[in-house]
C-alpha cells in the first residue's frame, strides 16, 4: 500500500515538471487529448470505480501540468512585457533627445545661412567700393597733371603780374618761365610776354636813390 502510494507521487511529480520551451500547438495538442480522454471515460463502461478514479486522476494530473506550464509562460510573457514598457520608455526618451538634438542642428544650420548670407552681402559691397575707388583713382591720375599745370600756371602768372607792378627788377630765372600751353587756353592767351612785363626805366638815378634811402 505505501509503496503503491509512492509510486504515484513519484509520478505525479514526473508529470508536473514543466516545460518551458513548449509551444502553442504543443499545448493544444495536449489540451484535445485530454478533452478526447475525457469523453472517452464518461461513454465508455469501466469495469470497476476504482479504475476509473485512477484514470481520472491520471487527466487530472495532467491537466494541472498544462496549468502551471501555462501559468508560467504567462509569468514569463508579463515579464517581457515589463521589459518591453520599460524600452518603450527609454527609446520615447531617446526620441525625445533626438528630436531635441535635431531641433539645435537646424537652429544652429539656419543661423550659418544667415552668417553666410550677410558676409556675402559685406563682401559684394566692399567689392563695389573697391572698384568705385579704383575708378576715381583712375580718373584722378587722369585729371590730376592738368589741374597741377593749371594751378602752376597761374601761380607763376599772378607771380610775374606782381613783380611787373614792382619797381624791382623782374629777376632772371622768372623772366625765362612763361605758363604751361595747358592752362593758358583761355585767360593765358591775351597775357603779355615776360619782357613786356619789366618795369619803364627810371628817368635818373637819383629819385632812386632817395626811395632806396627812406626804405
Amino acid at each position: 500500500m505505501l509503496g503503491n502510494q509512492h509510486r504515484e507521487q513519484e509520478e505525479l511529480i514526473e508529470q508536473l515538471q514543466v516545460d518551458k520551451d513548449m509551444t502553442e500547438s504543443e499545448a493544444t495538442a495536449q489540451i484535445d487529448r485530454l478533452l478526447m480522454e475525457i469523453q472517452e471515460l464518461n461513454t465508455t463502461k469501466v469495469s470497476s470505480d476504482k479504475e476509473k478514479e485512477k484514470r481520472m486522476r491520471a487527466i487530472l494530473r495532467r491537466k494541472l501540468k498544462l496549468i502551471e506550464q501555462w501559468k508560467q509562460k504567462l509569468e514569463s510573457m508579463h515579464n517581457k512585457h515589463e521589459k518591453l514598457k520599460g524600452d518603450h520608455v527609454n527609446l520615447r526618451d531617446d526620441f525625445s533627445k533626438l528630436n531635441q538634438e535635431k531641433l539645435k542642428l537646424t537652429n544652429f544650420s539656419n543661423g550659418l545661412l544667415q552668417k553666410e548670407a550677410e558676409a556675402d552681402a559685406i563682401l559684394m559691397k566692399e567689392k563695389a567700393n573697391l572698384e568705385h575707388c579704383a575708378m576715381l583713382g583712375k580718373r584722378q591720375q587722369k585729371e590730376k597733371p592738368v589741374e597741377a599745370e593749371k594751378e602752376r600756371a597761374a601761380l607763376l602768372q599772378s607771380l610775374q603780374t606782381a613783380l611787373a607792378n614792382s619797381p624791382e627788377p623782374i629777376p632772371p630765372f622768372l623772366a625765362s618761365m612763361n605758363p604751361s600751353p595747358v592752362a593758358s587756353t583761355s585767360s593765358f592767351t591775351s597775357a603779355q610776354p615776360i619782357s613786356s612785363l619789366k618795369p619803364p626805366p627810371v628817368a635818373s638815378q637819383k629819385p632812386h636813390s632817395k626811395h632806396n634811402e627812406k626804405a
